[in-house]
């Protein structure tokens, strides 16, 4: 029934957003002449002015995920490499148009609504292991990233809805599996590897120091962890190899690094313009979104030992959230998908802690989310 809800909320969110980009779902990809050229796919609608958004990139490789070209179908790719190494939805997004002859704006949204469900439906799986309502699945599946991923044909709901089934499959002794979840979702976002990172830590200091968990046990946890870090390791060779230049995470623009500075220097963006003009109000909007993730992380972190999940899911939570202050939180599109990982894990850690705190928090990440999907259904 969840599953039936959240499919249901997310074609709805898809029917609006179409009716007010101009009835085409390549609308969703955000196209920019600087990249789309005459003579492309008349399913790709291209804006001037505009350098467009990752979507389009994403939209050129499902039509063929493995390229070696910078520009082909008429479509250049700003950063080759860089956007090659989240092969996963393009690479899904090609297997459903090849399979069901769709055209590519479609299976881009199909792919990503489906993967929506599923994290739905593995929310509701997780809220019952810990004694939750099944509908709190509903409001992990809005999360706010993943309504801006879905309106923009970006990679989070896929690499999400991998990463839940990863974790649900971990809670339940499925090693193995939850090793190939976790490994999909990496292709699809190489920064679900913070996660696994922390995960990872504490299992190896766990099996390093003996005690209650089996050595066997252990030692299966490390290797299984170790899985998703060495296949992303390859994929990133094999691009850096066809592209050439630096490793592709470490390609992009100054996105690499720790600074705790940046969100603090950027909190207060543009708070100046805010008013009643189209910009003025988005520049309000953002503002109230950097204070309820801000929020968000502090609840979250303030309850970690009160939590029932995982202790090495809690640490993969410390390395998500520290993922989040790597970025400047100066617009929701940049700061939030960022966070994503924190976000979703902090809310499975809250789902997994007694205690009215932890319900008014996930409420408030599910009313942060509807703001998220009337501004982009509407506005953007």
């Amino acid at each position: 029934m969840v599953a039936a809800v959240v499919g249901a909320l997310a074609l709805l969110f898809v029917a609006v957003r179409d009716l007010t980009h101009g009835g085409r779902l390549g609308a969703f990809a955000l196209a920019s002449s600087v990249f789309v050229h005459p003579g492309a796919t008349a399913d790709l609608p291209v804006h001037t002015g505009t350098n467009g958004y990752d979507g389009q990139f994403y939209y050129r490789l499902a039509l063929n995920p493995l390229t070696h070209q910078a520009t082909a179908f008429h479509i250049t790719l700003d950063n080759p490499p860089y956007r090659q190494q989240r092969i996963g939805l393009p690479a899904t997004a090609w297997f459903v148009r090849e399979v069901f002859r769709a055209p590519t704006s479609l299976a881009l949204v199909l792919v990503n609504v489906l993967a929506l469900v599923l994290v739905g439906w593995t929310g509701a799986v997780w809220a019952r292991q810990y004694g939750r309502s099944t509908w709190w699945g509903v409001a992990l599946a809005a999360s706010p990233a993943l309504v801006m991923a879905l309106a923009r044909d970006l990679t989070e709901p896929l690499a999400t809805a991998t990463l839940l089934v990863g974790l649900l499959s971990w809670t339940r002794r499925r090693w193995w599996l939850a090793s190939l979840a976790f490994t999909v979702a990496a292709l699809c976002r190489e920064t679900v590897l913070t996660v696994v990172l922390g995960m990872g830590v504490w299992c190896l200091a766990r099996l390093l120091r003996g005690g209650q968990v089996r050595r066997s046990t252990a030692l299966a946890q490390v290797v299984a962890l170790c899985v998703p870090a060495a296949v992303e390791v390859a994929w990133q060779l094999h691009v850096r190899e066809v592209w050439g230049g630096k490793l592709p995470t470490l390609s992009g623009n100054n996105q690499a690094g720790f600074s705790v500075l940046r969100p603090a220097r950027s909190f207060f963006f543009n708070v100046r313009d805010i008013g009643l003009s189209h910009q003025g109000i988005l520049d309000g909007i953002w503002l109230v979104e950097r204070f309820l993730l801000l929020a968000l992380l502090i609840v979250v972190a303030s309850g970690l030992l009160r939590s029932a999940a995982p202790p090495e899911l809690r640490l993969g939570w410390v390395f998500a959230a520290l993922l989040a202050l790597t970025v400047a939180w100066n617009q929701d599109v940049e700061f939030v998908r960022a966070a994503n990982e924190s976000i979703i894990v902090g809310q499975l850690l809250l789902l997994a802690r007694r205690g009215p705190v932890a319900r008014v928090a996930v409420t408030g990440v599910f009313g942060w989310s509807a703001l998220v999907a009337v501004v982009y259904a509407a506005a953007l």
